[in-house]
């Protein structure tokens, strides 16, 4: 069973494809429809007085996008730097961005059968 965080009216649809990413050993699992595309780490231009979490800027698909770090985001041990990394191009409402992760996993679909809906708003 997979749980999702989604208000209850949520209408799931008969199927959820996911990017299963890893992180400092713990695997993530964004929707695929999300994700424009994965690169290998390109050059980044650091930026003063952005958050620690923020690596600084990307020139990904003839565009300038931020890069956000998400073992830093979320707190979790800070990778070591000869480590490999893989960029996702991420497609947000507020503006596309770089997201730094250890690896991608796998790409996988998960029926509508194998998934529940879990309110945190709720109660």
């Amino acid at each position: 069973m997979i749980v999702i965080d989604a208000d209850p009216a949520y209408t799931l649809p008969a199927a959820i494809t996911l990017v299963i990413v890893e992180a400092a050993d713990v695997a993530f699992a964004l929707q695929a429809d999300t994700v424009a595309q994965v690169t290998a780490q390109v050059p980044v231009t650091p930026l003063p007085l952005v958050p620690a979490f923020v690596d600084g800027l990307v020139g990904l698909g003839g565009g300038i996008l931020p890069q956000i770090d998400l073992r830093r985001r979320l707190g979790l041990s800070p990778p070591f730097p000869a480590d490999l990394s893989e960029l996702l191009v991420m497609v947000a409402t507020d503006g596309n961005y770089a997201l730094r992760v250890d690896h991608v996993i796998a790409l996988i679909t998960i029926e509508r059968d194998t998934i529940q809906v879990f309110d945190h708003h709720s109660g």
